[in-house]
């Protein structure tokens, strides 16, 4: 399959691929199929917002990497399809009668996520050679007040100014050394100083929660979805005071 979309080079697809086109208007793609070759395609529509979000990055810079490309427009980007990528695809492409929509939602997001994260990752490793010496110095300070002030965390643009590093740079930098983006490294710092907390058996869920930052509520989903169990469950009975608790 060829595919081509606005003024992106030519994309010429002989084997399992996952391409990503993002664009801020209307563009002209076509696609020429081969009459020699089978294709199935999986095509997937996501919100750029909800990109910029999860990972907390423009999404055009995501996809752009070290690339000086003007991504204001369109922009192209195509890896190859590893494992885990055909298998999803293959699911999604299979019986549509035996499934719910909710599966195939559920199973379309894991696939975006697959792909995004191959594209991320693949310019963040790019990316780490490129940091000096002073630059991963000042990544690492950034990363310092973070957890310091983990229960409140600081605006991220202070903290870069404060660390004298531009905020793409601290968010890319940090991603490179810390292998994820800032605000989710601080929020693994609080759940995993709350794992131990309860653990200890001297506070309960309430106390815990205010410890690290969160209200009760938001606390026991965030640790349920991090260690898959209620953190009810680390409390020794002694420690509870008997009163109501989010479990």
């Amino acid at each position: 399959m060829q595919l081509t979309a606005g003024d992106a080079p030519l994309l010429d697809i002989r084997s399992p691929t996952t391409f990503a086109v993002l664009s801020d208007g209307e563009n002209r793609r076509e696609q020429i199929f081969s009459r020699d070759m089978p294709f199935r395609v999986v095509l997937l529509q996501i919100d750029k917002k909800l990109v910029e979000t999860e990972y907390q990055r423009d999404a055009a810079t995501l996809l752009c990497g070290m690339r000086q490309t003007d991504c204001r427009n369109l922009l192209l980007r195509a890896r190859g399809a590893d494992t885990a990528i055909r298998a999803l695809g293959t699911q999604l492409l299979g019986d549509q009668e035996g499934h719910s929509g909710f599966y195939r939602c559920a199973k379309a997001l894991e696939l975006a996520s697959l792909v995004f994260e191959g594209f991320a990752g693949a310019d963040d490793e790019t990316f780490s050679a490129f940091l000096t010496r002073s630059d991963q110095d000042r990544v690492r300070a950034a990363r310092d007040i973070l957890v310091e002030r983990a229960p409140d965390p600081p605006d991220l643009a202070s903290v870069a100014r404060q660390c004298g590093i531009n905020l793409s740079k601290l968010n890319r930098g940090f991603k490179a050394i810390y292998g994820m983006a800032p605000y989710r490294y601080v929020q693994e710092h609080r759940l995993n100083r709350a794992y131990k907390m309860l653990s200890g058996g001297h506070l309960n869920v309430s106390q815990v929660a205010s410890e690290v930052g969160y209200t009760p509520a938001h606390f026991s989903t965030l640790f349920r979805r991090r260690f898959g169990m209620a953190p009810h469950s680390l409390v020794p009975h002694s420690s509870s005071d008997g009163k109501n608790e989010f479990l």
